[in-house]
């Protein structure tokens, strides 16, 4: 069983007004623990957080995180189709280096996937992972989103990079660059060479953590000894699969946690 440092923190979505425990951690988290991965999740948690931490614990998932007197990051989300606008309500808080190492030391780790959520880890952290694990997979859309793309162009911290439509615009100088498109072709390059692919399943009507879902079965895919290829294109197929059942198992919790979002 792998064991996957997942560092992220707990996040609240307003998914077209409603509230929902959310964030890399619980989806991503989910999703590898359905695929017979095992996760921990790592970073900081928020007063206005709790009941998404609540939800991971609830659900199964440990999360090795820190807390804060800052509230949290809490996004507002909203569907037009396939298009998402996401408006930051409170931004996560930063990263403590402190605690994100006494996490990366406990254990040496099969893989780290990191996806900061919007400028609460501006580069410094990524230096410290790759002594800690096999393989360092990044999602890029926190680093778009606080305009800190740059902190990707250093070689060698990592070896896979996820990012979504315009983030992965001038991405890829190093390592493996996976651009996804919503329900668009998924592309892959790397130094050496690129490829496309088309999605695979039904579309979904609620798309809320496909991304996230998608950077956890790639990675562990990968890191399972699959090609690139083959690893994305069984990613894709996984989404539409395991993302209901995500969806489902938080809307029981929820249900029975309603004095969390009265």
């Amino acid at each position: 069983m792998e064991k996957i440092l997942v560092i992220a923190p707990p996040t609240i979505d307003l998914v077209e007004g409603e509230p929902r425990p959310g964030g890399p951690g619980l989806y991503a988290g989910l999703a590898l623990s359905m695929l017979g991965a095992r996760p921990t999740l790592a970073g900081p948690i928020g007063v206005e957080t709790l009941p998404a931490v609540a939800a991971e614990r609830r659900l199964g998932l440990e999360r090795a995180g820190y807390p804060t007197t800052r509230p949290g990051a809490v996004f507002s989300l909203t569907y037009r189709g396939q298009e998402r606008r996401v408006e930051t309500i409170h931004r996560p808080p930063p990263m403590d280096h402190g605690e994100i190492l006494n996490t990366l030391t406990r254990d040496r780790w099969d893989m780290i996937l990191l996806s900061p959520l919007s400028g609460e880890e501006a580069g410094h952290l990524l230096p410290l992972l790759w002594q800690h694990a096999d393989i360092v997979v990044v999602d890029a859309q926190g680093y778009h989103r606080a305009g800190l793309k740059k902190v990707l162009d250093a070689p060698g911290l990592y070896q896979v990079l996820h990012a979504s439509g315009q983030e992965a615009s001038g991405l890829g100088r190093w390592g493996v660059l996976v651009e996804t498109n919503g329900p668009g072709k998924i592309r892959l390059a790397t130094p050496w060479a690129s490829w496309t692919l088309d999605p695979e399943g039904p579309r979904l009507a609620d798309p809320t953590g496909a991304g996230d879902v998608f950077t956890a079965a790639l990675a562990l895919g990968l890191l399972r000894g699959y090609s690139l290829p083959e690893a994305a294109r069984k990613a894709a197929a996984l989404v539409p699969v395991l993302l209901p059942r995500i969806q489902e198992a938080i809307k029981k919790w929820q249900d029975a946690a309603q004095g969390w979002f009265s």
